[in-house]
Formats: structure tokens, sequence, C-alpha cells
């Protein structure tokens, strides 16, 4: 069973990594994209306690409920940390403290690393997360579940009398079985152990499965595969973009190089726990250098998505309720909302939403795009005249403008603008650049209907 669940592991992997590799293909263009589109579909964190399944939890939702822990505290940092820090370079004062961590500690749980680069294959006092250990334990001989979650609470269990206020690792009355507390300890997820240490073993049927399937006997499969036989495969192509056929293509770009260089002897031996972390690691660092727009999804009720499937197949008999339509979709779980909106920190972004200024604008970009909204001050210093002061610059575009001097803040090198301000001042601009149009099409029409009436008068 399981040299059959290894291959079968090994041939997704390699198709799967095929197949991200043939729509890449597909959609790269000889010209350099000006923009692009990543979505990161996510459907929440996977819990059994939601569905009313006693049964534990997996390992598979482990790595789901780990990346999306991440792209968590990515939210965060990017909407509430990084706009703080923002206000303090430019001098602007906001009563607003940071008093939550920037990551959530069930993060290193999982996947603290060693203060070494190399991966330790040996028992130590030191503190790592779940994932390393699952890779040490998998190569000691009396390696088990029992003793993977014993060195597991030892570094991140809680001391004698905590609850869940003071850690995020609890024990569970079963057997091999641990709580962990996801999204800043307000989602509580059981999990079962059991047998998670084959995870960590490469199997040689998964190594296989290259050679399986470029020995197809159907040309199709074997074409596809032929041109991988080159190189050798870094990660397993789980994440859509990695598909990765030598470490020089990696290395290529930057943000790339650090994010694997921690982990180097671990891909070189097909260390798959820790592949978990890099993959996402290098997901997260392309996500970091792109301007993203978050959307939240909030759960009304644990069996919500049970319901409205339901009532998709109820037919006629949802329609003859009207259009409130299932009565059970109405129904909310307070606590689970609010369990949903406190952990995710919306409550924080939103906070620092409405009382800072969330669109900026660096001096000379906003005095070229709104100087068209002042044209007195264009005839008073000339189109192409040399702006020695940016800022003194900007202050006499403002006091030309009908805004209130609580709705922009002046920084120390860009302007700031409280929500939907500059978003008028867009419209405004495009209002003003329709009657400059229509204005220079009347001018153009009358000098030519001036040329014409010269014409005919010769």
């Amino acid at each position: 069973m399981e040299c059959l669940e290894a291959m079968a592991s090994g041939l997704y992997s390699e198709v799967f990594a095929v197949v991200v590799s043939l729509i890449n293909r597909a959609l790269k263009s000889s010209q350099h994209s000006m923009g692009s589109l990543l979505i990161v579909d996510t459907p929440g964190f996977q819990n059994p306690r939601l569905a009313k399944r006693e049964s534990g939890t997996t390992f598979e939702d482990l790595c789901h409920n780990y990346t999306q822990e991440r792209l968590q505290s990515l939210f965060y940092q990017r909407t509430f940390v990084q706009e703080l820090e923002r206000y303090k370079e430019e001098n602007i004062e906001l009563a607003i403290e940071d008093t939550e961590p920037t990551a959530s500690l069930s993060v290193a749980v999982i996947d603290q690393t060693s203060s070494h680069a190399l991966v330790r294959t040996v028992r130590t006092d030191e503190a790592r997360g779940l994932l390393w250990l699952m890779e040490e334990e998998a190569l000691q001989p009396g390696g088990s579940a029992e003793t993977l979650l014993g060195r597991l609470f030892s570094y991140y269990g809680p001391a004698e009398g905590e609850s869940k206020g003071h850690t995020f690792l609890l024990r569970s009355e079963k057997e091999n079985h641990f709580l962990l507390g996801h999204s800043h300890g307000t989602d509580w997820v059981e999990y079962d152990a059991c047998g998670w240490l084959t995870y960590a073993k490469q199997n040689p049927a998964s190594t296989n499965a290259m050679n399986l399937l470029q020995d197809s006997q159907k040309k199709i499969i074997s074409s596809l595969f032929t041109s991988r036989a080159g190189g050798a495969v870094v990660l397993s192509g789980s994440v859509a973009g990695f598909e990765g056929v030598s470490n020089m293509s990696l290395r290529r770009a930057t943000s790339m190089r650090k994010t694997f260089s921690t982990g180097v002897a671990a891909i070189k031996k097909k260390s798959l726990c820790i592949q978990i972390k890099l993959q996402v690691d290098a997901l997260l660092d392309t996500l970091r250098r792109s301007r993203i727009h978050f959307v939240h999804c909030i759960l009304p009720k644990a069996d919500a998505l049970k319901a409205l499937s339901g009532s998709l197949f109820k037919g006629g008999e949802s329609e003859a309720q009207g259009e409130s339509g299932d009565p059970g979709l109405m129904q909310l779980d307070v606590a689970l909302l609010r369990a949903q909106i406190r952990g995710s920190k919306l409550l924080d972004a939103l906070r620092i939403y409405r009382q800072g200024y969330p669109d900026h604008m660096v001096f000379s970009e906003f005095r070229r795009r709104f100087d068209v909204l002042a044209p007195h001050l264009t005839k008073k210093h000339g189109r192409n005249y040399i702006v020695k002061d940016e800022k003194r610059a900007v202050e006499e575009l403002l006091e030309s403008l009908d805004l209130e001097k609580s709705s922009y803040h002046m920084g120390l090198s860009r302007l700031f603008f409280r929500a939907g301000i500059l978003a008028k001042l867009e419209e405004q601009r495009d209002e003003q650049t329709k009657r400059n149009l229509t204005l220079f099409q009347a001018s153009c029409r009358g000098y030519l209907a001036r040329q014409a009436f010269k014409k005919r008068k010769v």
C-alpha cells in the first residue's frame, strides 16, 4: 500500500508540474507584460469540528491551514503594520498602537527553522517547527508519532496551568492527537498525527514515476516527459509556477535566491516536508512584490455551505419560498462570525483605514497629475517651468483646490489623503480634461472654418 501511494503521489507531482509548465508556456509572450494577475484562492481553515466530524484533521489539511495562516499574516503585515511604519517615517502621528504580533505563533509551531542553514538530522534541544521535526524523526530508528509530539510539546507546549488563552498548542485526550490554535487562537483545530512520518520519508516508488512516464508506450505521454529528463526536479510542483527544471532557473530571480538558500540541503535530498515551507515562502515572496487586493469570505455558520448546496438542488421548491430562499441560510452563528473577524484582523485594518490616510502620492507625481485643476498656476509659471521645491509647489496647488485641512496631511516626501478624497480629485481631473478637450476641438473647428472662409473669399 505504501508503494502504491508513493507511486500515485509521484505520478501526480510529475503530471501536475508538466501541466503547469504547459500553461505557463501557452501564456508566455515575447513582449514583457506590463501587468499580471495572480489569484490565490483558499477556502479558509479546514476544521472537521465545523463539519461536525469527530475525526482528526489530516496532514494535507495542516498544509492547507498553514498556507492560510501565512496569507493572513501577510494581510495584517500589509494593511496594518506597514501603514504604521509609513506614518512613522513621514512623521505623521496617529492614535493607533500596534499591540498584536505581526505573525501568529501557530506558524512558528509548524515551520520555525533551525539556526543553521543545513537540515538537522539529530535530536537536539534547539526548538524547531513540526515540519523540521518530522524530517528528523523520520530518519531516527525509533521515530514515531509519539516521539514527534513529545518533542513538539517540549518546545511549544503549555507550561503547567496554562490554558488556550496563553498558548497555541494543547494536548488532546485522544492518542497521538493535538490541538493547534490557528488565526491567533480563535480557530482551534484537532490534528491526528498517526502516520505523518511517512510523509517525510522518500519512497523509491515515487522517484520511479518519471521513468515510468518517459517509457510510456503512448508517444503523447512519453514526449511530454522526455524533455524533463535532463534536469533534476527541485520542487514537487504543488505550487503553480514553481515546476523547477534546475537550481539555476530558480536562482535567476533575486527574490527566489534568498528563499531557497536556507534549505539547499533539504532540496538536494528531496525533503518533502521542508519543500512545503519553501514553496509557501516563494509564494509569499511573489505576493509581497505585487499590488495585492485581499478578498475575505466569512462563513455565516458552520453548516452554511451544506445548506447552500442543498437549496441549489431544490429547484421549484426554492422559488415557491419567494426571494427569501432557504430560511436556514439567514441564521447566523454570532460566535463563529466574531471568531473569524477577530482572527483575520479585519477590524484593525478597518480602524487604520478610517482613522488614517489610506491614499498617498509622492509630491512630484501629485503636482504633475493634478495641476490641470489649477490653470491659473500654469499660466503664472508656464507649462515647462522648473520646480525647485516640490513641497512648496504642492502647497500652492492645494490652496487653489477646495479641500478641507483635515482631509489631507503633508508628509516628508508624499501627500496623504483620507479615504475617498483622492477619488474625488480624480473625478474632477477627468471632468476638467473633458472640458479642455471640448474647448480644443471647438478651437480646431473654428480655425478650419476661418480657413475655409478665406479660401472662398479669395
